[in-house]
């Protein structure tokens, strides 16, 4: 869902008071980092895997990327579902998602979301008995322009805030096998596109919307149809270490903030009021039926004003360390389990449009977070689980300043996610 602020007659003092990225977002996501890295790592004594099978094999390839300063992309996060069709060639999907900003008198206006679909060719080449794997990769399709966290009113060339366009693009990276059919590694690629004319009130500029994408990648490959069947390695009292990735959306009853001002998703999950959800968690099972993880799970909302419209973004970062208890079924393949969580809020005021501006807003305060949860997984593989989760948060220590008011704000709420957790190595 688009989001335009409302405003007419911008004047040049106005926009340059918006220059600059969203403050404080690149140490956040700076986080995932970690999490990604840290298997590379632990990873040193673990056997090397069997060379890749001549058997068709289907895969899910995960990507993040966030923002950098190597490439002018923003918020670059994607994934891939494919089949390799030889320890050489695979064809896949790919779905990728970033932003450009648009400026006025060299201050940040508007945000370019980019939403593309493209099937791709894989060649790879393995080496070093299979550890490590580097690739190119191709395509084109089609994607999907939407404008959003405008500071006035913004359009494309057709007077709509989205539209469509065709996109290619080509890359390559490496990747280094964990275990067999486990891969981190690191991407980099070149989309093609258009430029895009996009216009206010009194300005019009031409945005490039092709960019250089740098992502980490955790890619799994599915079973070896050659290989018999595996009873799941999880079910032993080993420590194991998992990395799991998860998307969804949250659901915030308690929405009214003041008077005419309320805290809605910043984007509507077709039209549930639920806002996008991503988590990334690092954990580990300490025995058959325990675990634990340090999870992070961002999400964004906005402040509306139902007299000028939308006043900022609001951004919540929860830092996480969740206990799991689960009860391992049939041989270990299927996985409920019941979670409890703590930590903290760490929320963020940004994006402001001139409205919210004139009204003055602040809120970038740390606040508890505790939840409650349940859930299933189910082992695809030995090392390989695909979930659904639901929990329910309580969190009320932050707060923000609209004008002169001081608003409490209550973002506990329901949340549903849908992810994969990767067993990386033993501890």
């Amino acid at each position: 869902m688009a989001i335009v602020g409302r405003g007419q007659g911008v004047a040049r003092a106005e926009l340059e008071a918006g220059r600059g990225r969203r403050p404080g977002q690149g140490g956040a996501w700076g986080l995932l980092g970690a999490f990604l890295l840290a298997p590379a790592v632990v990873s040193g004594a673990a056997p090397a895997p069997a060379p890749p099978a001549d058997a068709p094999r289907p895969y899910l390839d995960l990507r993040i990327g966030d923002t950098n300063p190597l490439v002018r992309a923003h918020d670059v996060v994607g994934f891939s579902l494919g089949v390799e069709t030889s320890p050489h060639l695979a064809f896949e999907l790919a779905v990728d998602s970033y932003e450009v900003f648009a400026e006025a008198w060299d201050a940040k206006f508007v945000e370019l979301s980019i939403l593309g679909f493209e099937p791709m060719v894989r060649l790879s080449w393995p080496v070093l008995g299979g550890r490590l794997v580097p690739y190119l990769l191709g395509g084109a399709g089609v994607a999907v322009l939407e404008l959003n966290d405008g500071r006035a009113a913004t359009r494309l060339a057709d007077g709509s805030a989205r539209s469509a366009a065709p996109m290619a693009s080509l890359g390559g990276g490496a990747e280094f096998m964990l275990e067999e059919g486990v891969a981190v590694g690191l991407q980099v690629r070149r989309t093609f596109m258009e430029d895009v004319q996009v216009s206010g009130d009194g300005w019009s500029r031409t945005l490039a919307a092709a960019s250089g994408l740098l992502a980490a990648t955790v890619r799994v490959r599915g079973p070896d149809p050659a290989a018999p069947p595996a009873v799941a390695a999880h079910l032993d009292d080993r420590a194991r270490l998992y990395l799991r990735v998860a998307v969804g959306g949250i659901f915030v009853p308690d929405d009214e903030l003041a008077p005419d001002v309320r805290l809605e998703a910043e984007q509507d999950v077709f039209g549930s009021g639920f806002s996008n959800q991503f988590a990334v968690a690092l954990g580990t099972n300490l025995t058959r039926w325990g675990a634990f993880e340090f999870a992070f799970e961002p999400t964004e909302f906005r402040l509306d004003d139902s007299a000028v419209g939308v006043l900022s973004e609001y951004a919540v970062y929860p830092l996480l360390l969740r206990g799991r208890l689960r009860w391992p079924l049939d041989d270990g393949r299927i996985e409920p389990f019941v979670s409890l969580a703590g930590g903290v809020n760490i929320a963020q005021v940004n994006d402001l449009t001139i409205e919210g501006e004139k009204v003055g807003i602040a809120g970038d305060d740390v606040g508890p977070v505790g939840m409650a949860g349940f859930g299933l997984d189910w082992m695809v593989t030995e090392s390989v689980a695909l979930g659904v989760e639901a929990d329910y948060s309580w969190a009320g220590g932050n707060h923000v300043a609209i004008g002169e008011r001081r608003a409490h704000i209550d973002l506990g709420g329901l949340a549903l996610r849908l992810g994969v957790r990767v067993f990386l190595a033993s501890l």
